[in-house]
């Protein structure tokens, strides 16, 4: 069913979900309607061609999700904008919908989703900081994942390094967004970026002013062309003041942090893919506590890379590196050459993973 089909569902949560969608159906008629807007290319046409083959002649046509609810998503496809029921039986339980999906899309009586295009990325994490060790997925097909702070209330180290494992572990690339430069003096901002390069030397630190418009142009150049991006950080961050900027409209609502703690409240609810002028797509989303891994061991290695290459040395193939003998590990510690802090978060992420899984076997093997 089209977004501007005047029959379409009315239920109460619908049309609350639906008031700033409706807005947006006329601001994206501006652009040019096709999939390339939406980040189409060669490699995605070969993935629908490899999924489609064999299709009758009802076969659905291409789209992508640009907002996920509980019961139905939205899709936009080359000439429409749908609301697509969930139906059961259609797609892999293991693999529902999520923002950022590439989908073949019915639209008859009314419009569902017919299949999910083989994905290139997730960017993921564990459900919750304790207790729900399942996936949650806050993307799909993502190019650059911008983790973002705000210099009001500086980087919380713990938390970048785990916003580097959850884009490193999809294949991503990271960039470091450090909002309300305008905010502070170039000394605060120094220091943020000297705090962030001391956990990664290679990191790309932009500080941004969404008020003054400093670091923008350089951001867009960063984004390159054709590129999915999603914003991640915590509530109060800027993540939906800066996406405003970039699209030139109060797209995204945004509310002051909390004057008593410096903390953010939470205003995005929902995951958006937004259309960019300059010819990319990028994804809000909510603002979260606390990012927990979810098998992200791929993510953790090649963040601690050096680790993992000074335990190709190492006596027993498994070191765990804390009694084992002859432990190439432990020696560079020793020596000076790798801090022992970061030897403890590499084996703390690693048994936090482990951990999951295990709790996951648990669940699953509970329920025989």
């Amino acid at each position: 069913m089209k977004l501007d089909d005047p029959d379409r569902h009315t239920s109460p949560s619908f049309d609350l979900s639906y008031q700033l969608l409706e807005c947006r159906h006329e601001i994206w008629k501006k652009f040019v309607k096709n999939l390339a807007t939406l980040g189409w290319n060669s490699h995605w046409q070969k993935r629908w061609d490899d999924a489609m083959n064999g299709s009758d002649s009802t076969a659905g046509v291409p789209g992508r999700i640009i907002c996920v609810e509980k019961d139905w998503d939205v899709v936009e496809t080359e000439t429409d904008i749908l609301q697509c029921e969930r139906r059961l039986g259609m797609y892999d339980r293991k693999q529902e919908p999520a923002i950022g999906d590439w989908v073949a899309v019915q639209n008859q009586e009314s419009a569902f989703i017919q299949k999910i295009i083989t994905r290139g990325n997730t960017i993921k994490r564990r459900r919750s900081a304790s207790g729900d060790v399942r996936k949650q997925i806050i993307a799909a097909n993502i190019d650059i994942v911008l983790i973002t702070f705000g210099l009001d209330t500086g980087v919380n180290a713990n938390r970048l390094v785990r916003s580097l494992v959850i884009a490193l572990d999809a294949g991503t690339r990271p960039l470091l967004i450090l909002s309300k430069a305008d905010t502070v003096d170039d000394n605060h901002s120094a220091e943020a970026i000297a705090t962030a390069k001391a956990i990664d030397p290679t990191l790309t630190c932009l500080p941004i002013s969404s008020t003054t418009g400093e670091g923008v142009e350089t951001l867009v150049d960063e984004l390159g062309d054709c590129s999915t991006s999603v914003v991640v950080g915590a509530s109060g961050a800027g993540k939906s003041t800066l996406i405003n900027y970039l699209y030139g409209a109060d797209i995204q609502a945004t509310k002051e942090v909390r004057a008593s703690d410096n903390r953010g409240r939470h205003t995005t609810t929902k995951k958006q893919l937004l259309k960019l002028a300059h010819g990319n797509t990028i994804i809000d989303t909510p603002g979260v506590r606390s990012l927990g891994l979810w098998q992200a061991a791929f993510g953790v290695d090649t963040f601690f890379a050096d680790v993992v290459a000074l335990s190709e040395e190492c006596r027993f193939r498994g070191c765990s590196h804390s009694h084992e003998p002859k432990c190439a590990v432990k020696k560079a510690v020793e020596e000076g050459n790798l801090s022992a802090e970061r030897l403890v978060l590499y084996q703390q992420l690693h048994s936090e993973i482990e951990e999951n899984l295990a709790e996951e076997e648990r669940i699953r093997r509970s329920r025989w």
